[in-house]
């Protein structure tokens, strides 16, 4: 599906989740444009909550990296700390984001 220029790349049982987004999008007028931007963002993170990768295709993917358990420190203390591990979400630029980003005088 193609929303503003971008395609949203989606699993089969997102297909209506996708339709409703589709349809924000298109009948989105004024005040309607933050709920639709919600809607987007949220569906990326609950994607992102159940642990699969988003990609918008010449914007960007969207995924979780892990950070293993470490031993940190207190910097005011200098005690040392557990610190468990845990999923990060991470963004990486698409290819056509990059080159929009180097070609853009400031």
């Amino acid at each position: 599906m193609n929303i503003g220029g971008f395609a949203i790349l989606h699993e089969r049982h997102r297909y209506v989740s996708s339709l409703r987004l589709f349809r924000l999008w298109f009948l989105c007028r004024g005040r309607h444009t933050e709920l639709a931007v919600c809607e987007i963002l949220g569906a990326i993170a609950g994607s992102l909550v159940a642990g699969s990768r988003v990609e918008i295709r010449g914007f960007g993917s969207f995924g979780l990296n892990y950070r293993p358990p470490r031993t940190g420190r207190n910097p005011k203390t200098e005690e040392k700390v557990a610190v468990p591990g845990k999923y990060v979400p991470h963004f990486k630029a698409g290819k056509e984001m990059r080159d929009l980003v180097m070609t853009t005088p400031y």
